[in-house]
């Protein structure tokens, strides 16, 4: 399975940013991307995105595209996924408010919060290890729960 990892340090983040280790731990196992290459993120069986909620708006049919051709997809970070397009613009990101309509084409119509008193632990499940060994690399915090239409 070919893994791209989207991670770039200039874009919006949530939360406390993964280190030089953390990163080359990931290079281990998965190609980096960044805002660069990300365009390129077709190829991958399986994007992870670190940016939470955050998505360059310009790169928007490539991902529907990759999502589109039953390719994985994992996003890491609070929020809703594909809530809050940027763009770069000469002085920097610029974070648009938040949205519903990119992840309503993915038929995700909300989300719950979860709080994290609600977990024990974090564990990797067996049938899919692509984080085992990288645990330490998570905490348990709060997250959302995805209100999913799959039929129309």
């Amino acid at each position: 399975m070919k893994l791209g990892v989207f991670y770039d340090e200039s874009m919006p983040y949530v939360g406390l940013r993964p280190d030089k280790k953390v990163l080359s731990e990931i290079s281990g196992f998965a190609e980096l991307i960044d805002c660069v290459n990300y365009k390129q993120a077709v190829q991958y069986d399986c994007l992870i995105n670190l940016h939470g909620p955050y998505f360059i708006k310009e790169v928007w049919s490539y991902i529907r595209n990759h999502l589109g051709k039953g390719r994985g997809f994992v996003n890491i970070g609070c929020g809703n996924p594909f809530s809050r397009p940027v763009s770069h613009r000469d002085n920097g990101w610029y974070i648009e408010r938040e949205q519903t309509g990119y992840h309503e084409k993915l038929n995700i119509y909300d989300g719950l919060a979860v709080k994290k008193d609600r977990m024990d632990c974090l564990c990797v499940n067996n049938d899919i290890p692509v984080l085992k060994g990288f645990e330490d690399c998570f905490e348990i915090q709060d997250t959302v729960g995805f209100i999913v239409q799959f039929t129309q």
